[in-house]
């Protein structure tokens, strides 16, 4: 999609640029907020079977931030994964595994 602005000046263009841009970050910040809000109020989660640990947990425009910033397939990367958790603490879930172990530790 391709927008056309006839008829608007440098200076027009230079100060709608910075709107968008404004807005966008404000948006961005009000989501981190969101994300630590997200992370107090978490509790301890379980690993399912079949599916594996519960890693992160992300504010939906968190992911879409990173998704449009990185491209759409970023959060199958691995190494990305692990430097966003080291990053960003307060995305990380505590997780346990599903069996009960007995007779084991210190």
């Amino acid at each position: 999609m391709v927008f056309q602005f006839n008829g608007i000046s440098d200076s027009e263009m230079k100060d709608l640029v910075s709107e968008l841009r404004r807005g966008w970050e404000m948006e961005r910040v009000k989501a981190a907020i969101a994300q630590r809000q997200v992370a107090k109020a978490m509790p301890e989660a379980r690993a399912m079977n079949g599916l594996g640990r519960l890693r992160m947990q992300l504010d939906p425009l968190v992911h879409l931030w990173w998704r449009i910033r990185e491209g759409p397939q970023v959060f199958k990367d691995k190494t990305f994964k692990r430097l966003f958790e080291r990053d960003n603490p307060e995305v990380k879930v505590r997780c346990h595994g599903t069996k009960t172990m007995i007779g084991y530790g210190s």
